[in-house]
């Protein structure tokens, strides 16, 4: 393992790549260390610096291949097996980055993050027991490691243990004050418990935090609706639209709670399906617009359409029935 350089014209290289990587200029840091690495094969800071870089890109397989080649130099980098198990996480392939976290771990059992990292992996793929026991390790040794109650709280929330979800998001947003995604997740949970009150309270304030964020605002104006604030759930979703206008559901969603103005619902439904096609339960809700509206060949399209996406659905066959037999006795 070479661990220092001797030619000045490697070291203006190797400076250089460090400058670049260092304002976030990934790709001219990978034409400097690589100049290093074809002067010096075997100096492992440029391997290990490089596959940084393309780590930063996201260029997660050709940091795998230069982590590859920092481990054979300097087999006890706890921070190689760390990262390249992140860029092999990135790719979804949890056994490799499994077994170089558990490495990383052997080689460093009191680094806190290195738990935090392989609890993700165990969420990932939906092991919340060893998640949690791995976010448990993580705040054992650093009580101050918001992420890692954050993620024990994702974990607990997903196992539906309310109460021990609800702990770790407090704890998160006691030691992170201004991290709209705890209050958005506490909300969330609390919207379990019918805590309806607390829930669009921990929302009002994600959203503050965040005013660019959606979900808060449909998850806001999911509950609004459900108490009854049709008003307040129909300025939500129109906010939640504002944000991300892409997203099919919140049209669906604000329709459904437009039912004073069925122009407007049918506007949204429209919309909605114009973005996903496929949405069966748009083409349901808008055929029973058209239906109750008198527009039959219009209902009748839609639920043609809900039978082409599944020709089981037991309902969009009853109202072809069912409008097949008006029109009959309507004559």
């Amino acid at each position: 393992m070479t661990n220092h350089l001797e030619s000045k014209e490697a070291k203006a290289f190797y400076g250089r790549g460090l400058a670049a990587k260092a304002k976030g200029d990934h790709h001219n840091a990978i034409i400097n260390f690589s100049e290093v690495i074809r002067l010096h094969p075997k100096f492992v800071d440029a391997h290990y610096n490089r596959a940084l870089s393309h780590q930063l890109k996201g260029d997660h397989k050709s940091a795998i291949v230069d982590f590859e080649q920092v481990l054979p130099l300097n087999p006890k980098s706890v921070e190689a097996y760390q990262h390249r198990g992140f860029s092999y996480q990135a790719q979804h392939d949890y056994e490799n980055a499994l077994a170089d976290f558990n490495r990383a771990i052997r080689l460093d059992s009191k680094l806190a993050e290195l738990y935090l990292q392989r609890g993700l992996v165990y969420k990932a793929k939906g092991d919340y027991d060893k998640a949690i026991t791995d976010f448990t390790r993580a705040v054992k040794i650093d009580a101050k490691l918001t992420d890692a109650y954050y993620q024990r709280g994702v974990a607990h929330a997903n196992k539906k243990n309310i109460q021990d979800a609800i702990a770790d998001f407090t704890m998160a947003i006691g030691l992170k004050p201004k991290d709209s995604k705890a209050y958005y997740m506490r909300g969330l949970v609390f919207s379990q418990t019918d805590n309806y009150n607390q829930s669009i309270a921990d929302f009002t304030m994600a959203s503050q935090l965040d005013p660019r964020d959606a979900e808060v605002y449909a998850a806001r104006g999911s509950l609004r609706g459900k108490s009854g604030d049709v008003k307040g759930a129909i300025a939500d979703f129109t906010a939640a639209i504002g944000a991300n206008p892409n997203v099919a559901l919140y049209y669906v969603k604000r329709a459904a709670i437009r039912q004073d103005d069925q122009d407007a619902q049918l506007a949204d439904y429209n919309i909605a399906l114009r973005l996903n096609p496929d949405l069966l339960h748009a083409y349901l809700l808008r055929a029973e617009l058209y239906k109750n509206k008198g527009r039959h060949p219009a209902a009748i399209k839609d639920y043609e359409r809900v039978l082409e996406l599944n020709p089981n659905h037991p309902k969009a066959q009853e109202m072809l029935n069912y409008i097949a037999h008006w029109s009959k006795t309507h004559k």
